[in-house]
């Protein structure tokens, strides 16, 4: 059957508004555009307008209370916004605003960008703006005092301002109104010296203030529509079969397995009878022919990578500068070194040399940062307690985000382990990006917070291609010892242990070239089947991931137990752990994931599944319905239920 198929990719498209003074001039992309905050005009209003005006309530609203007002104005000096503006900034970078909205890297680009923290630009913005945005009451516009250009005049807030304002702040998007929550906390208690009180706070989301928060205007919204339709509110009950009658129309397309033809399923929990997909050659079809798009479409650019060996260049010579006749090499590692960058990759460097001595001035953070900032580089920050210790920062040059640590010879060898297995199959590489890519659009991949590490994802995949039948990728390390090209690495280990890593591996890759062509699916398919994989067929509480072994075994701690604790196991009182073994020493890469975390990874997981199975791979990266978390237990069984009258 032949068909065209077009992808938007409608997650990642961004509308553009010339006239938009926080547009980038370069391209003519939107700093920042996610869930608009708009009024009657068309103007967008971004993250920076909606902060600016959010301040200008907060003050009104304080002084008000305060009587600190004359004929109905409040009287605000312009530095106080340079200042206000600067504890966002701090505040979009630190690790609770990382672990509360996992866009905070791009809230922080629009704070910088906006340049509210120097007076100049606030004195012009002000002027330009006739004092408000939209979301501060536009029929209460505030009025530069012309007289003094260092201050402004504003009304003062009354209950009338107070609804117009939060009308119009009801329209922001949940991480806007979360990041906006979690700056002004901090404003009131650094800035204006407030001790914010229990009831004012989000018990949630925490230190953030409540009034600037999602569930409150949810609430304000749900109170509005109760009072205004008393009689056909719906009820807990109607809300429930709403939510039923939504997922089975999402769902209709969805052919279910006959139950007697599959083998027992895996639920999180343990062994279960849960649905599985039969998928159409047309779905696979479709998935792959998207997937080959995304990854098209990823591919680091010529421009990216010249930009990158220039930016290897001169931190090299930085080096030799700083450390002279040390012989330090410069050495790239992770997703970009295995073949899976993109052109917003970050850069993960290692410092390395065939003579390292642990007490050169090298090894020493704060000589690195020095020699770093001597050399131009911008925003360093050295994070000395982190599990490797790094420092982080920002070349003004090519603009790319940098990590670099001293000897981390394990990732090094990782990178290009990885990397190795990305060659051999030509499957992998848009199997990895599609993979990424989704996990990325639904938050999951970020092991600062308790999910999986990028890195743990790439072993997932290459465990799983190597459990195929037939197999797809072979074990690299699972070699004949003169096959091996031997790497053997150090222990640097927070208890000062000297233990010697072996991190040999199989590098003749031609050796492998046709491994995998025995196994004839396509990437759509593979792709289905990962998710399928780990939320039906992964036993949890006894397998791990070990690619180093060829994919998944029992677990060496539960081997010997299994049988006892099987009717344990079969009725879901196991543990929710994941295992995902490091290729080269004896470390569960997921093993900060805690049991929540996991479940909404699963979860996740399931969603996807789910969609892809229906050919909607630009769905599967849209934002999973609240309504599908809230009401999964009955939903499941819904489907269930379907699964069992078609067998």
């Amino acid at each position: 059957m032949n068909f065209t198929m077009t992808f938007t990719f409608e997650h990642l498209s961004l509308d553009m508004h010339a006239d938009d003074p926080f547009i980038s001039q370069d391209n003519g992309v939107p700093l920042y555009d996610a869930n608009r905050v708009s009024d009657q005009s068309t103007t967008p209003i971004n993250f920076a307008d909606l902060l600016f005006d959010s301040v200008l309530m907060q003050q009104s609203r304080t002084k008000s209370e305060l009587n600190q007002h004359s004929d109905g104005l409040v009287r605000i000096d312009i530095s106080y916004f340079v200042e206000a503006f600067k504890i966002a900034l701090s505040t979009c970078s630190s690790d609770q605003a990382v672990a509360k909205a996992s866009t905070a890297g791009t809230f922080g680009k629009v704070l910088e960008d906006s340049k509210l923290d120097q007076i100049d630009h606030v004195c012009n913005y002000v002027i330009q703006r006739k004092g408000s945005n939209g979301i501060f009451p536009k029929d209460k516009i505030l009025v530069p005092d012309e007289k003094d250009l260092n201050h402004f005049l504003i009304p003062t807030a009354n209950s009338a301002t107070i609804t117009l304002f939060e009308d119009a702040y009801a329209k922001a998007g949940r991480k806007d109104m979360e990041m906006v929550a979690l700056i002004m906390y901090q404003i009131r208690t650094q800035l204006d010296a407030e001790t914010v009180k229990t009831k004012d706070l989000d018990r949630k989301l925490g230190l953030a203030v409540y009034s600037f928060c999602p569930r409150y205007f949810g609430q304000r919204a749900y109170k509005k529509k109760k009072d205004s339709q008393p009689e056909d509110f719906p009820t807990k009950e109607s809300k429930f079969q709403a939510a039923v009658d939504q997922f089975t129309l999402d769902m209709q397309d969805l052919q279910i397995a006959d139950r007697n033809t599959v083998k027992p399923t895996y639920g999180l929990q343990g062994q279960l009878d849960i649905p599985l997909a039969l998928v159409t050659d047309m779905v696979i079809d479709a998935v792959t022919a998207a997937a080959d798009v995304l990854f098209k479409a990823q591919v680091p650019s010529e421009q990216y990578i010249a930009r990158r060996a220039d930016l290897i260049e001169r931190l090299q010579r930085i080096l030799d500068s700083a450390f002279p006749g040390c012989q330090l090499r410069m050495e790239e590692f992770g997703s970009y070194v295995s073949g899976l960058g993109s052109d917003i990759s970050d850069a993960d460097l290692c410092i390395t040399s065939d003579n390292f001595d642990r007490s050169a001035p090298y090894r020493n953070l704060e000589n690195m940062t020095a020699a770093l900032r001597r050399g131009g580089m911008t925003k360093l920050v050295p994070l000395i307690q982190a599990r490797v210790p790094i420092v982080s920062f920002v070349d003004p040059i090519s603009k790319i985000d940098c990590d670099i640590n001293c000897n981390g010879l394990l990732g090094v060898h990782g990178s290009r382990l990885i990397g190795s297995y990305t060659m051999i199959d030509p499957r992998v590489r848009p199997l990895v990006y599609s993979i990424k890519a989704l996990v990325k659009a639904h938050g999951i991949n970020n092991a600062r917070v308790g999910y999986f590490s990028t890195f743990a994802y790439m072993l997932m995949i290459i465990g799983f291609l190597q459990a195929q039948d037939p197999p797809i990728l072979p074990s690299l390390q699972n070699q004949p010892k003169e096959r091996l090209s031997e790497l053997f690495v150090q222990s640097q280990d927070e208890t000062g242990s000297n233990d010697v890593i072996d991190c040999s591996f199989d590098q003749d890759i031609d050796r492998y070239r046709d491994f995998g062509a025995a196994n004839t699916k396509p990437v759509g398919q593979l792709l289905i089947e990962f998710f399928e994989f780990y939320c039906r067929y992964f036993d949890y509480q006894s397998l791990e991931v070990n690619v180093r072994l060829g994919g998944f075994r029992v677990r060496d701690e539960v081997s010997q137990k299994r049988a006892m604790r099987h009717k344990q196991l079969a009725t879901g009182q196991g543990e929710k752990k994941m295992y995902v073994m490091d290729p080269f020493m004896s470390r569960n890469t997921t093993g900060k994931c805690s049991a929540h975390r996991l479940t909404q990874i699963w979860r996740t997981f399931q969603w996807l599944y789910y969609q892809l199975s229906q050919g909607r791979h630009q769905q599967a990266f849209a934002p999973i319905p609240e309504s599908y978390f809230r009401f999964e237990a009955q939903l499941m069984e819904h489907v269930q239920t379907q699964a069992f009258k078609s067998g």
